[in-house]
């Protein structure tokens, strides 16, 4: 059994980059409207969750996958805690919450909690911290807490966002646009 520990440890070690090291999907195109699709993403400290920032089909998207089931009463409404470094923390666990909890949702997965359309508040508050902590609940009072090393925040979503830019092919000379 040491020897089969040490054995997952090291694919592991493989596969998970080192905290606050993102990791980066291949670009794809959308076989309906040449749109793309990319993700990056950043590992918690513990390898247990990630932070993603993608794009599926031109379409942007900032999510917390914390690999555990996700409920809410309110689908467009999902209770989230975080924290960056020692600033206090933003409680979004209530639907009166301050300005700064942004319309955190579920994905269609239910595994995760994350802003789909322009994320670009979140990213300014976030991007000079060096550490960030993420806890959600589900209605069965199950919760999760993970802690991410951020490094490149800033720099990372901006790249995923130029990638993501689609625009509609100019219309040639003469050729009437709808």
């Amino acid at each position: 059994l040491k020897g089969e520990k040490a054995r997952t440890d090291c694919l592991v070690a493989v596969f998970v980059p080192a905290p606050g090291e993102w990791s980066f999907s291949e670009v794809t195109k959308s076989p309906i409207n040449d749109a793309p699709s990319v993700a990056a993403v950043l590992h918690s400290d513990t390898g247990t969750s990630s932070f993603n920032i993608g794009c599926n089909e031109g379409k942007l998207y900032l999510m917390f996958d914390m690999h555990m089931y996700l409920s809410t009463m309110h689908r467009h409404f999902y209770p989230i805690i975080y924290r960056v470094d020692s600033e206090p923390a933003v409680d979004c666990t209530v639907e009166e919450a301050p300005q700064a909890c942004y319309g955190w949702e579920l994905n269609a997965a239910n595994n995760g909690a994350g802003i789909w359309g322009n994320s670009d508040e979140f990213i300014q508050e976030i991007k000079g911290g060096k550490k960030l902590t993420v806890r959600v609940h589900n209605i069965s009072g199950d919760e999760k807490t993970a802690v991410f090393t951020l490094k490149d925040v800033a720099s990372t979503y901006e790249k995923v966002k130029s990638i993501c830019t689609f625009a509609e092919p100019a219309a040639t000379e003469g050729e009437a646009t709808p």
